[in-house]
């Protein structure tokens, strides 16, 4: 049985990054639905979880609809590349798992992101990413985490340019 249970009566974000829940809250305290909470959660995730998560990859969405009391997926899985053809990959032995022969689907994620705004969201688009880009431009502590998959990856990173800030 979990000793910590966490309850609330007016709405909680919970994500793998503190800074991440906190852009979440940030969004409901300003007046924001669960939709723009998550948002602004994952943005900020985007900033500081980039090791795990960002914006070139999926998003899966089951939001309730306390109003109806209905319930609505939402698939941002990206459609496949247009290049991603059977011919394409004859002539390996493998599919990469970096570069251009491995895009095997188009990302998904900023779009799912923008269509649930679409019909769930409350505030304006643009305050939804204000604490990803504060974290951005102003830094944040760099996790246990985040430090170790930097400096295992750092030789890939380093490969691809735009290392100034690791």
């Amino acid at each position: 049985m979990p000793t910590g249970l966490a309850r609330s009566q007016q709405g909680m974000v919970v994500s793998p990054h503190t800074l991440a829940s906190r852009a979440g809250v940030w969004g409901l305290r300003q007046g924001g639905s669960a939709v723009d909470a998550a948002i602004a959660t994952h943005a900020a995730l985007s900033v500081v979880y980039p090791h795990m998560t960002g914006l070139g990859g999926d998003a899966f969405w089951l939001i309730h609809d306390a109003h109806t009391h209905q319930q609505h997926g939402l698939n941002g899985s990206g459609g496949a590349a247009q290049a991603a053809t059977l011919d394409h990959y004859r002539d390996c032995a493998h599919i990469p798992q970096r570069g251009a022969r491995a895009a095997i689907t188009v990302p998904g994620a900023l779009d799912s992101w923008w269509q649930a705004h679409q019909r769930f969201g409350k505030l304006p688009w643009v305050e939804l990413f204000k604490p990803a880009v504060q974290l951005a431009s102003q830094g944040y502590a760099l996790s246990a985490s985040q430090a170790r998959w930097t400096q295992k990856d750092r030789a890939l990173l380093e490969q691809y340019g735009g290392t100034e800030p690791f």
